[in-house]
C-alpha cells in the first residue's frame, strides 16, 4: 500500500503522510524508570506506549496514554522528548514514527489500565535493565534508550521547559514543576431525596445525549469557572427546573469512571444530595422527572455501576469510587469503593 500524502490548503506543498507511536520513559527521584508487564506478553516489561489519537500533540498523546495505562492517579512532569526513529509496522503501515518522551515522576499510585490492565510493575534500576537477561520488549532493540533517559532526567529534571500540549495556537501551554493538566473531564449528579435517611429519590429518564433512555440524576459538565457545587445546581435548574443555591448542595460521592474500550467517555463524576428545594420538579428538553421509592430503585435501567455505589449513598455513607468498564462499554469488569474524607467535601465547595 503506498504511503498517503496530504496537501495545503493554498495546493502549494505536498507532505507525507506518518502514523505515529509514543514511548514514555517515567523516571523517579531514585533514577529508576516504570515498566509494566502484561500477562498475555510472555512476561516482557514495556515503558508506556500507544499510537497518538486523531488531532493529539506528541506531549497531550503522551500524558493520556500515561493515565490510561499507569492510572489516572498518576502525577508527571513532562521534560521532554529524547528521540524520534521510524520503524515498519506492517505492509499497510510502512513508515511510522516512534516518539521517546521523558517524564518526571511527581506521585500518585500506579494501577494499570486500559490496555495494559492487570499487569504487573516495577520501578526498575538502569543496571538491572541493561542485563540481557531482562526481557524489555519496548523499547524494541534500544535498550540503549533507557539509558539516554536516566541521562537526560539527570540533566532537565530541574529545568523548567515550555512544551506544547495543544495543537491550537491559543491552547499552547507551558508545562513545568509539578502539576498535571486534567486527565479527564469533570461532571456532576445531582439527586433530590425526601426523608432522612432518604425514603424518596428523583430520577431523570434521560430523553437525550449521553445516556439517553437511561434513568440518571440530573447533572453534566462542569464549565470553564465553575465549582462542582456551581455546576450542579446549574445542571439541576437546567434539567428540573428546580433551583437551589450550591451552598445548599450536600457533597456524597466522587466517581471516577473509566472506559478503556472508548476513553472519550472517560470522567470524574461528583454527587450531591438536595433535601430542601422551593417548587416542584417539572420536564425538560433532556429528561423527564420520576420520583422512586429508595428501596425499589430501577436499577436495569440505570447505568450498571449504580447498584454498586448509590443504596452506600442512601445509607448514608460519603465515598469514593473508581468503576472499569468492559470493551462493551456496559459492563463493570471493576469496582474499588472506599470512604470519603472530609477534606474532599471541603474542595467541593
Amino acid at each position: 500500500m503506498p504511503q498517503p500524502f496530504i496537501t495545503t490548503a493554498d495546493g502549494r506543498r505536498t507532505f507525507a503522510c506518518s502514523p505515529a507511536a509514543v514511548e514514555v520513559f517515567i523516571v523517579n527521584d531514585r533514577e529508576e524508570i516504570l515498566l509494566l508487564a502484561h500477562p498475555q506478553r510472555n512476561g516482557g516489561w514495556e515503558v508506556i506506549n500507544g499510537a497518538l489519537e486523531a488531532g493529539e500533540s506528541a506531549l497531550a498523546g503522551c500524558l493520556r496514554e500515561t493515565w490510561e495505562e499507569a492510572g489516572p492517579a498518576v502525577r508527571v512532569r513532562p521534560l521532554g522528548a529524547i528521540h524520534v526513529s521510524t520503524f515498519h509496522y506492517d505492509d499497510h503501515a510502512r513508515y511510522m514514527l516512534s516518539i521517546a518522551y521523558l517524564m518526571a515522576y511527581e506521585g500518585g499510585p500506579v494501577q494499570p489500565g486500559d490496555d495494559m490492565a492487570g499487569s504487573r510493575f516495577r520501578w526498575w534500576p538502569l543496571d538491572e535493565l541493561m542485563d540481557e537477561a531482562v526481557n524489555v520488549i519496548v523499547p524494541v532493540n534500544e535498550r540503549w534508550l533507557l539509558a539516554r533517559a536516566i541521562e537526560l532526567y539527570r540533566l532537565w529534571k530541574n529545568q523548567e521547559h515550555p512544551l506544547q500540549l495543544d495543537l491550537d495556537g491559543d491552547a499552547v501551554t507551558a508545562v513545568a514543576g509539578p502539576r498535571r493538566p486534567p486527565a479527564m473531564s469533570q461532571a456532576t449528579l445531582c439527586f433530590l431525596v425526601r426523608g432522612d435517611p432518604p425514603a424518596e429519590l428523583l430520577l431523570g429518564h434521560k430523553k437525550t445525549g449521553f445516556g439517553a433512555g437511561r434513568y440518571v440524576g440530573a447533572g453534566g459538565k462542569i464549565e470553564a469557572g465553575e465549582t462542582p457545587a456551581e455546576a450542579a445546581a446549574r445542571e439541576l435548574a437546567e434539567e428540573t427546573g428546580v433551583q437551589v443555591l450550591p451552598t445548599t448542595l450536600e457533597p456524597a460521592a466522587r466517581l471516577t469512571f473509566l472506559f478503556p474500550a472508548r476513553s472519550a467517555w472517560n470522567q470524574v463524576v461528583h454527587v450531591f444530595l438536595v433535601r430542601q428545594w422551593p417548587g416542584e420538579p417539572v420536564e425538560s428538553r433532556e429528561m423527564k422527572p420520576v420520583w422512586f421509592p429508595a428501596s425499589q430503585l430501577p436499577y436495569p435501567l440505570m447505568w450498571p455501576d449504580a447498584p454498586y455505589w448509590l443504596p452506600l449513598l442512601l445509607q448514608g455513607q460519603r465515598l469514593e469510587a473508581r468503576f472499569t468498564f468492559a470493551d462493551d462499554n456496559e459492563s463493570v469488569v471493576q469496582a474499588i469503593i472506599t470512604p470519603a474524607d472530609s477534606a474532599y467535601s471541603r474542595h467541593l465547595r
